[in-house]
């Protein structure tokens, strides 16, 4: 009996020693009153918490957001999800977990916003860290002041412009971009490497490569990487591409009568099956109504025509000893200039060049192109006019009249209708300006069809007529008449 009341007296004992463990008081420290250990963390008094010492890992949820900021373990809450944008902002609170998936968006904004003194929204948020003066993450969608990124890979902030590897897409207030790698800049200035496309208000880009670009509210400027191009669709409609050659740019302004601006590239627009192309080796403007308009170019500059019948093709070319000069493209009737250098005018079947401009065509023979390399026709060496009416097949030029040769000295203007034909329009040693034609040293089977049928000048009153090849120039009684190789009156002379 003795032995079951000693015993029950030892589990008597136990209990209460257990009972004392379980509910014992709160210690607090004598110096400073404030509690550290077995604290009241789920009704007590924050401000009484010693949180050197307390262990945060039994603070609830819901109360996580009172720990002081200065105080708070990031890895010993039970939920970071509950950290405040204080909290995380904080000393290097969120380099201390790098996986930000599982922070607070709205947290994370607000601490990343803090810590940049930008305003920040962030979602989706991995592998993130804080750098000196911003930060890098993956993340499925951030936005720094006007600058929005979808899908961002390796993104970093750097306090003045944004980095990434990747993004689906790019948004600012004057401008989106699409499938961009390696892009560099911020807000409306920035480069890529490559991106689908660039959208501005009316203006397109696409197939972007190698390209920097400035979005302002009623132009874009992009700078093009040497042997890049980029295709562009303006506020008109028109498609065109332009390829740099060099520091090669383009800009052009938002209207419905858009105005490109080039430096050292090619730029080329499609119009049912013909083609307009202008190379600019220093500067050039376009003026765009079904394609080319006007172009005014810095020399040297070379505009190109392609047409659905290749025999049409020709070249107008500004060399470098011209002046700055504009031309014109008249495609209908509706269309008129009142100042220009030089006029295609293909709805009245004609070409007027006025001063140092040169054209080229390709060499026919049989009303067939016989080489694939252009040649010269005419050469404007000083300020003169001419003038170059059509057939009405737009194939030959009927004919080359030139103008203002007495205004001149030295060699004025060189005219070649065929490749053996040259006439020159040259000041002699009487100081009298004199036409010499002089002939080319070819064979019979390569002298080429000859491009022009009748040519005058003001510097002889007498017109020289060309048909198969057979040169007549007749002054009143005065006849000189000019056969090509092989012809067979030449063949009887020489018998």
């Amino acid at each position: 009996m003795m032995e079951k009341k000693v015993t029950l007296l030892i589990l008597f004992l136990i209990f209460l020693i257990h009972l004392k463990i379980v509910f014992a008081p709160p210690f607090y420290d004598p110096d400073t009153e404030l509690c550290i250990s077995d604290c009241d963390y789920q009704s007590g008094d924050y401000s009484k918490i010693d949180w050197d010492k307390a262990d945060q890992s039994k603070v609830p949820a819901n109360r996580i957001k009172e720990i002081p900021k200065e105080k708070v373990d990031v890895t010993r809450v039970q939920d970071i999800s509950r950290l405040t944008g204080s909290q995380l902002q904080y000393d290097d609170n969120l380099n201390r977990l790098r996986e930000w998936n599982q922070f607070n968006n709205d947290a994370l904004s607000q601490a990343l916003s803090g810590r940049t003194g930008r305003n920040v929204v962030i979602q989706g948020a991995e592998n993130g860290e804080v750098t000196q003066n911003g930060f890098s993450v993956d993340a499925q969608f951030l936005r720094v002041e006007a600058t929005s990124v979808n899908n961002c890979i390796s993104c970093v902030y750097d306090g003045k412009k944004l980095i990434f590897k990747h993004a689906d897409s790019v948004v600012t207030d004057k401008s989106a971009s699409t499938n961009i790698d390696n892009f560099e800049g911020f807000a409306d200035s920035f480069k890529v490497e490559k991106a689908d496309s660039l959208l501005s208000g009316c203006l397109r880009f696409d197939n972007i490569k190698e390209s920097e670009f400035s979005i302002f509210e009623g132009r874009v400027e992009a700078y093009v990487e040497n042997g890049n191009n980029v295709t562009i669709t303006d506020c008109s409609y028109s498609q065109s591409e332009f390829e740099s050659k060099g520091n090669g740019s383009i800009t052009i302004n938002k209207d419905s009568k858009p105005r490109y601006e080039i430096k050292e590239g090619i730029l080329k627009c499609k119009y049912g099956l013909n083609t307009d192309k202008l190379e600019a080796e220093n500067t050039a403007s376009v003026e765009i109504v079904n394609c080319f308009s006007c172009m005014t170019i810095t020399p040297a500059g070379t505009y190109f025509y392609s047409d659905a019948d290749i025999r049409k093709d020709f070249v107008i070319n500004v060399p470098k000893e011209s002046s700055v000069y504009k031309l014109c493209l008249r495609k209908n009737q509706a269309q008129q200039y009142s100042a220009y250098n030089g006029l295609m005018d293909f709805a009245n079947k004609k070409i007027e060049l006025n001063g140092i401009v040169n054209y080229l065509r390709y060499p026919l023979k049989d009303s067939q192109i016989s080489s694939l390399l252009s040649s010269f026709v005419y050469k404007g060496l000083k300020n003169v006019n001419a003038l170059f009416n059509y057939d009405r097949d737009l194939l030959f030029l009927e004919k080359a009249s030139i103008k203002d040769t007495a205004n001149n000295k030295n060699q004025i203007t060189t005219t070649k209708p065929s490749n053996f034909y040259s006439i020159e329009e040259i000041e002699f040693d009487d100081g009298k300006v004199h036409r010499v034609v002089g002939l080319g040293s070819v064979n019979k089977e390569d002298v080429t069809q000859s491009i022009i049928s009748n040519y005058e000048s003001d510097s002889l009153d007498a017109d020289v007529n060309i048909d198969d090849n057979i040169l007549v120039q007749q002054a009143g009684e005065s006849k000189v008449t000019i056969l090509p190789p092989g012809h067979p009156r030449i063949i009887s002379f020489l018998r």
